[in-house]
């Protein structure tokens, strides 16, 4: 049994996946060769859609598109820090 996707939602999952890779390249501090091996992706790949990213071609919030377990859990209790 298969289940049929839309096109739209294919393209959001897609621009999220990358958009997460992206940022958390950035934030590693490791070069694109060195991120997409440990990542096993491509680095011409990653670095087309950094590029796209950055110039804005790709508006999407990644972190909008995690299921919901995966989600940090926010409740009654918990303390929230600033870093400002």
């Amino acid at each position: 049994m298969r289940f049929w996707v839309s096109t739209d939602v294919r393209d959001r999952a897609l621009q999220a996946f990358w958009a997460m890779h992206a940022e958390a390249k950035n934030c590693s501090g490791m070069g694109v060769c060195e991120y997409a091996a440990a990542s096993q992706l491509l680095p011409y790949s990653l670095r087309r859609w950094r590029d796209r990213l950055d110039e804005d071609e790709v508006e999407i919030d990644w972190r909008a598109h995690l299921h919901p377990s995966a989600r940090p859990v926010v409740g009654p209790g918990l303390v929230s820090y600033s870093f400002n």
